[in-house]
């Protein structure tokens, strides 16, 4: 299938996804405790959270679920959104629908009919695990054991890739270390960079739980089996470690190199332009935890300020995006002048032998610069985002599920969802950031411009009784 086409029906997949799970939102289930007991049937979408997270019973919908560990044992008639420090789908889970998981691990044990999508720092597919259609991961170590089985194709972009497993269709990998024990049945692409054959004694200590690495470089076992060919892309021949392998099965590929005319874009190794999906899915995942991390503070911590803001943006659109794209630009351009103002005084201090009182300024000045610039900068990058979003969501609540219990969840929920999946298209998603972001910035202006100015006291007028 060509990439632009499976590009295509992924994120066509992902919009049917956001409108099914907008649907059922008036009846839909909230659980907080963390727990669904074994004997426990929700006939619904549920949303579960809790320090650790554990689904034993049945769910005939979609499940979220949310906390530092988050284990399911049961039953999902629908797909499951998972994220945790770890996430385990045991040996007992039955998905019948996709399993999107984020965390720093991820044990896959279980049965899923759809697709499974992870990013996590290590994911393990145990040899229980059978996926029945694609998986794509992007992290730092992938590995499936053997026995564990994916029916359809493996996209992985990571350090290093152990795939020991079964794989119905093609595997195509981005990886400095990949090791192939398991059997592929068509074709294999791998893209190996500069990097590999470079040692990880230097690993990153500040890194916590990052799993064991293994040698850079590409090894084939001859248990290994590939049904078609296998193509990879590295700066060095590897064919000594190469054995489950035909010479005739095997296609080895220099990367291009960088042009000296900057002008002239490089051609790309094709392994790059094959894996899009994974770029699109790293984007979703990085902007839909941000907004729903902040998004939830906000409604949490100061829910009737942010109620004033999309207020004032669903009431004012059009002001509100006027007045945005101006306190933008106004604000970038004070930054610049007080940054100026700052270094000019500072300058002059010294000039004029005061040091003991110029440091101060330099020091003061620019760390109060940096605060303020950074909390703009947040309200401006971030804060616009979760406004819009909120706004969207209580828009589609508000016509689709007018009597939904806990409407600002569900608003939340579906309004960073939808902004999410459009936010890393090319070009729609500039135009829809931009968007977002003077009418947030916009609306938090004219929230804070009612704030300040008194609202007029009625004059009531007395006429005395004759």
């Amino acid at each position: 299938m060509k990439t632009w086409l499976r590009f295509t029906f992924v994120f066509l997949f992902a919009v049917v996804l956001v409108a099914g799970t907008a649907r059922p939102v008036a009846a839909a289930y909230i659980d907080d405790d963390g727990k669904i007991g074994a004997d426990e049937v929700i006939d619904d979408d549920v949303l579960v959270e809790g320090d650790h997270v554990v689904v034993d019973g049945t769910v005939n919908g979609i499940l979220f679920a949310f906390g530092e560990t988050v284990t399911i044992n049961g039953k999902v008639n629908g797909d499951v959104f998972a994220a945790g420090s770890t996430v385990e789908i045991s040996t007992t889970a039955e998905i019948d629908g996709n399993v999107f998981m984020g965390g720093q691990t991820i044990r896959f044990e279980g049965q899923a009919t759809g697709s499974v999508f992870g990013g996590a720092s290590e994911m393990t597919l145990e040899e229980t695990a059978s996926v029945a259609r694609n998986l794509y991961f992007g992290g730092f170590s992938f590995k499936s054991q053997p026995g564990s089985l994916i029916e359809r194709d493996q996209f992985t972009g990571s350090y290093q890739a152990l795939v020991s497993g079964e794989v119905g269709r093609d595997i195509q990998a981005a990886a400095n270390a990949v090791e192939l024990n398991g059997k592929v049945g068509r074709n294999v692409q791998i893209y190996m960079d500069e990097t590999s054959g470079e040692s990880m004694d230097r690993m990153p200590d500040f890194v916590p739980y990052m799993p064991r690495p293994v040698e850079p470089g590409l090894r084939v076992s001859e248990d290994a089996s590939v049904g078609g060919t296998m193509t990879y892309t590295s700066a060095v021949p590897q064919t000594d470690t190469i054995q489950g392998v035909a010479p005739e099965q095997l296609v080895y590929q220099t990367p291009m190199p960088v042009p000296e005319n900057p002008d002239r874009p490089a051609m790309r190794p094709r392994i790059e332009t094959r894996l899009p999906v994974m770029h699109w899915f790293f984007d979703f995942l990085r902007e839909l935890a941000a907004l729903l991390i902040f998004g939830g503070l906000a409604l949490w911590l100061m829910p009737k300020l942010t109620q004033k803001v999309i207020d004032q943006a669903r009431a004012n659109p059009l002001p509100s995006a006027g007045y945005g794209l101006l306190t933008v630009l106004l604000g970038w351009l004070a930054a610049f002048v007080a940054a100026s103002l700052i270094l000019g005084v500072g300058f002059l201090l010294t000039l004029l032998t005061l040091g003991a009182v110029s440091g101060p300024v330099f020091g003061l000045g620019f760390s109060a610069l940096g605060l303020a610039v950074a909390v703009f900068g947040f309200l401006v990058g971030t804060g616009s985002k979760v406004i819009f979003s909120v706004l969207i969501g209580q828009l589609l609540v508000s016509k689709i599920a007018p009597q939904a219990s806990h409407p600002k969840v569900w608003a939340l929920l579906t309004g960073v969802l939808i902004y999410a999946l459009i936010r890393p298209i090319f070009l729609l998603g500039w135009l829809v950031a931009l968007i977002a972001t003077v009418v947030g910035v916009g609306a938090m202006y004219l929230a804070f411009r009612a704030w300040r100015t008194p609202s007029t006291p009625a004059v009531v007028e007395i006429t005395a009784a004759e």
